[in-house]
């Protein structure tokens, strides 16, 4: 057995490559790869992963990749997958240098493979391993100081773009995790003009109440952006929602320019906006700049994750082999039984086949006791 992993990222792929990869339909992933003894997918807006667990986990994945015609990709097994997982779970890997939004996504990725019985004992292990270096890395160092997610990072961006957003008018649409962290950033970067669109209203209006915005309804949403400095957009729509149609209609109306940020993945707006007149549209491959900041004020921080990480995969390395020998142990206690079941019942046999005498008896069981003792070692002995 052998542990394997596909990696297609931000570090290979644009945003553009990696969209087509991620299922809509998650149950068709594990059908995919139902023949695995051990499997975890992690699909987050600028990553799509595959962790294997089998006895020839690499060839599974080259195959894998071949039929689904995958171009760019990383490919890793055993010790460099983990501990490649290890600087995931400590945001070491992501876009946002020491970002919290990974951390739970390899969580919850993690319990649905568990829900489904989908992980073999030594996965498990890894990924509850790196879960916990994950939260020890956050608590021992400050990797994850200051703006940590990408919705942080797209508000840091927009002050980049049009400066201060005090005054500034502010759609945000969505209403799930991604949403409500560009919410938040929104209000502490001192703007107070924020509207909420969701497809969802009542999910609107409970983002809305939680950073004094204001809820508005999806089908509405266009009324808005006539008069939105900024749009952002974090949905988990499986299509665009912003067509192009639309926004060259809208663009007629508004006497302003335009800021789109689309952090969705699928994403949210048709990429042709981007060419009509006073119209900005980034997205997430957008965020690498801001990013690059971000990783300089950071550098002493990474320092101290990786020998966390170190110390972390080291004490995974001691679970495995007491794993080993508790799986050698488990088979010496069975063989042992099945030999002392077959000598007993041999024993058992030349007793019974004709009346013995004590002395016979005694030396029957002396005869069933070497053999037992001879046969569990001569095993042992042979590899020796």
């Amino acid at each position: 057995m052998g542990i394997a992993l596909l990696s297609v990222s931000h570090k290979v792929a644009n945003i553009k490559e990696i969209e087509p990869l991620l299922y809509k339909n998650i149950d068709k992933a594990f059908d995919d790869f139902s023949d695995v003894d051990g499997f975890l997918i992690l699909q987050t807006c600028h990553r799509f992963e595959i962790y294997l667990d089998d006895e020839d986990p690499l060839s599974i994945l080259k195959d894998y990749v071949h039929n689904r015609d995958i171009h760019k990709y990383e490919l890793t097994e055993e010790d460099d997958a983990i501990n490649h997982l290890m600087r995931l779970a400590c945001g070491l890997d992501s876009i946002v240098l020491g970002e919290d939004q990974i951390l739970g996504q390899v969580k919850n990725a993690y319990l649905l493979s568990m829900a489904k019985n989908r992980l073999t004992e030594r996965l498990k292990r890894v990924f509850e391993r790196a879960i916990k270096t994950g939260k020890r890395a956050r608590k021992e160092s400050k990797i994850n100081e200051g703006p940590v997610s990408i919705g942080s990072v797209a508000v840091k961006l927009a002050e980049n773009v049009l400066g201060n957003l005090d005054d500034k008018k502010i759609l945000v649409i969505g209403a799930g995790e991604t949403a409500t962290l560009v919410a938040k950033s929104l209000i502490g970067s001192g703007s107070n003009i924020v509207f909420v669109a969701n497809r969802t209203f009542k999910h609107a209006q409970m983002l809305a109440e939680e950073v004094n915005g204001i809820a508005v309804r999806f089908e509405e949403k266009e009324k808005y952006i006539v008069d939105s400095d900024l749009v952002i957009t974090a949905t988990s729509a499986p299509h665009i929602i912003l067509d192009y149609n639309t926004i060259a209609n809208l663009i007629n109306k508004r006497k302003k320019p335009l800021l789109l940020i689309d952090i969705a993945n699928p994403r949210d707006v048709d990429e042709r906006i981007a060419s009509l007149p006073n119209v900005r549209l980034y997205d997430i491959d957008s965020l690498q700049d801001v990013s690059e900041t971000n990783l300089k004020k950071r550098e002493g921080e990474i320092k101290k994750v990786e020998m966390i990480i170190k110390e972390e995969i080291c004490r995974l390395d001691e679970e495995f082999k007491e794993m080993e020998i508790n799986d050698i142990i488990a088979k010496i206690y069975l063989y042992a039984e099945e030999i002392r079941i077959k000598e007993m019942n041999t024993a058992l046999k030349m007793i019974n086949s004709n009346e013995r005498s004590n002395e016979e008896i005694d030396k029957i069981i002396d005869d069933m006791t070497r053999a037992i003792k001879n046969k569990i070692l001569a095993k042992f002995t042979e590899k020796m």
